[in-house]
């Protein structure tokens, strides 16, 4: 909502799949933990560039995984991406 009102400024840049997935599973490594959850990052695109806004899909994707680590107990949390098309004409 923020965004669609303008609130937020996107700052797109390239960065590695592979370090974005990282970064977000160790961004709730201790949460996974405590409730004896594993964090499995599938590394199948790891070294595909994006163009966006780290920060902001990070923000992302923080929101869903926190809320694994909190409903699911003893359980498995996955980082992965996957290709849907092949490009963007």
């Amino acid at each position: 909502s923020k965004l669609e009102a303008g609130a937020i400024d996107l700052y797109p840049h390239d960065i590695e799949i592979g370090a974005l997935l990282s970064a977000a599973a160790a961004g709730i490594d201790a949460a996974a933990r405590q409730s004896g959850n594993r964090i499995v990052v599938d590394t199948g695109l790891a070294s595909q560039i994006i163009n966006a806004d780290s920060e902001r899909v990070l923000e992302c994707l923080a929101c869903v995984a926190e809320n694994a680590a909190k409903f699911c107990t003893n359980g498995v949390i996955t980082f992965s991406a996957r290709r849907l098309i092949d490009s963007v004409e």
